[in-house]
C-alpha cells in the first residue's frame, strides 16, 4: 500500500492483458457532490508484456478513461458522469486490438477517439487501484478475453497513426539563436519574428531555461497538440500554433526546471490533491487533468488574453480565483509585473 497524489492505492499482483481483455471493477462514491473533485485516480493498469496500458480518472463531472497500446497509439473516451454517494458502479473496460468499449452498469459510453502519441512506451506491468476520500474501488476483476468485435473504421484509424519522429529535428542546425533560444526549422520569417516577440514578453529566468524552440509540420501529430515539451529546455511548436501554446509550454519548462514544485504548490492551492501526477493527461498532452497541465494552461491563458488586449477584464472574466491564480504566475516568476499590470488594470 503505497500514498500517492489520488489517496491509498493498492497494488494488485495480477498484470491485464494486451491485444483482448477486460477490466471490471466497482466504484462507489463516498461525497454528497464528488464532481466537486477536480481529479481523482479510481484505476491504473499495465499488460504483462509492457506493450499497454489503462487508465481510469474522474475530473470534475468527467470520467476520463484511456488504452495506450501498438506502437503509439491512444484510445481515449470522455464523457460526463451522474454518480451518486453511496451508490455502486460497475465500470468495465474491454478491447479486441485496435476496438475498445467503456459500459457503467451494463450500459455502453460511446466515445472513444483513436490518436497518434508523441512516442512509443514500455509500460509497468501489474494494477493499482485507488481509493480516496470521494471514491472507493472494490471488486477488482480482470479477464483474458472479450466479446467485442474489432471495427474496420478502428483498424484504419489505429493504422493510419504514424508514430511522429519529433527526434530527428534535434539534430537540424537552428535558423537563428535569439536571446540565447536556437529557433528550428521555422519556415518563414513572420514566425520567426513571433516566436522571438513572446520570448520577449518572458520573464528573464524563465526565458533563460528555454534553449530549443523547434517548428514542425501538421505531419508530426503530436498527440492532436499545438505544441509539445520534450526536455527541460526544448519544446515543439505545429503550424497554426495559437500565442497561448508558447506560454503553456514555456511554463512546463519552468515547473520542470523547478522539479515540479510549482505545479506542486498550484495542486495544494488549487487542487484538491496532494501533489501532481506527471505526464498522466488522459486525453493527450493538452487535456488539463494534472496539476503540470492546469498550471500551463492557465499560464497560457493568462498571456492570450494579455496579447488579445481586448475589452474585457481579465478579473471579471476570470474571478476571485482567476486573480488567485495570476497572483501565483507573479509570485512565482511565471509573468513579468508588466504582463501582471497589464491584466490586473484593465
Amino acid at each position: 500500500m503505497k500514498v500517492l497524489a489520488f489517496g491509498l492505492v493498492f497494488f494488485l499482483p495480477a498484470a491485464v492483458f494486451a491485444g483482448m481483455g477486460a477490466i471490471e471493477f466497482t466504484v462507489t462514491p463516498l461525497k454528497e457532490n464528488p464532481s466537486d473533485y477536480k481529479h481523482e485516480m479510481l484505476f491504473q493498469g499495465g499488460s504483462s508484456d509492457g506493450s499497454e496500458y489503462y487508465e481510469f480518472q474522474v475530473v470534475g463531472s468527467d470520467l476520463l478513461v484511456l488504452r495506450d497500446f501498438g506502437q503509439c497509439v491512444r484510445s481515449a473516451n470522455r464523457s460526463l458522469h451522474d454518480f451518486r454517494r453511496g451508490e455502486r458502479y460497475r465500470i468495465a473496460l474491454s478491447w479486441n486490438g485496435p476496438s475498445t468499449r467503456l459500459s457503467i452498469n451494463g450500459r455502453e459510453i460511446k466515445g472513444f477517439n483513436l490518436l497518434a502519441r508523441s512516442d512509443a512506451r514500455k509500460y509497468a506491468a501489474g494494477m493499482k487501484a485507488g481509493n480516496t476520500d470521494a471514491f472507493a474501488v472494490t471488486n477488482v476483476a480482470v479477464f483474458p478475453r472479450s466479446d467485442l468485435a474489432v471495427d474496420p473504421a478502428d483498424s484504419q484509424a489505429a493504422g493510419d497513426c504514424h508514430c511522429p519522429r519529433l527526434d530527428k529535428l534535434l539534430d537540424m542546425r537552428p535558423e537563428e539563436e535569439y536571446r540565447g533560444v536556437g529557433l528550428h526549422h521555422f519556415p518563414d520569417q513572420v514566425s520567426l519574428d513571433r516566436v522571438k516577440s513572446f520570448i520577449d514578453l518572458l520573464p528573464v529566468a524563465m526565458a533563460g531555461y528555454l534553449k530549443h524552440v523547434i517548428f514542425v509540420s501538421e505531419a508530426e501529430k503530436m498527440s492532436g497538440a499545438q505544441g509539445l515539451t520534450v526536455s527541460r529546455d526544448t519544446f515543439y511548436l505545429k503550424t497554426g500554433f495559437e500565442p497561448s501554446t508558447f506560454f503553456h509550454e514555456a511554463a512546463h519548462i519552468a515547473d520542470m526546471r523547478a522539479n515540479w514544485t510549482l505545479s506542486g504548490k498550484w495542486a495544494g492551492l488549487f487542487m484538491k490533491t496532494a501533489r501532481p501526477e506527471r505526464n498522466s493527461s488522459v486525453l493527450g498532452n493538452y487535456d488539463g487533468s494534472t496539476a503540470p497541465e492546469q498550471l500551463a494552461d492557465f499560464t497560457g491563458r493568462a498571456y492570450g488574453f494579455y496579447l488579445k488586449k481586448g475589452p474585457k477584464n481579465f478579473i471579471d472574466w476570470f474571478g476571485a480565483e482567476g486573480r488567485a491564480e495570476l497572483d501565483f504566475l507573479l509570485a512565482n516568476g511565471l509573468v513579468t509585473g508588466t504582463v501582471y499590470d497589464s491584466l490586473i488594470r484593465r
